[in-house]
């Protein structure tokens, strides 16, 4: 059986990560959450599953408020939950 520490997320195929959604899911798994990645289709999906909640992660790379806003705008088309981070 594995150890909350040993199993930080899972990733199913074909599920290709970004880093920072790595880096999140790494967070809440230390927090002892269960995170599981949704494997990617031709539509778009959400990044993860957040006990059995849906969530898209974002990470802004702008400090334009248009350009926060329309990713906002395009994460909540995925799921109606939202992780924001800013990665220095």
């Amino acid at each position: 059986m594995l150890l909350p520490q040993e199993l930080l997320f899972i990733v199913f195929e074909p599920s290709n990560p970004w880093p920072h959604e790595k880096q999140v899911a790494k967070i809440l798994a230390l927090a002892e959450h269960y995170v599981e990645f949704i494997p990617e289709t031709s539509i778009k999906t959400p990044d993860i599953y957040l006990e059995r909640t849906i969530f898209e992660i974002k990470s802004p790379i702008s400090d334009k408020i248009d350009a926060i806003e329309r990713n906002i705008t395009r994460a909540l088309e995925k799921a109606q939950t939202l992780f924001s981070i800013v990665l220095a």
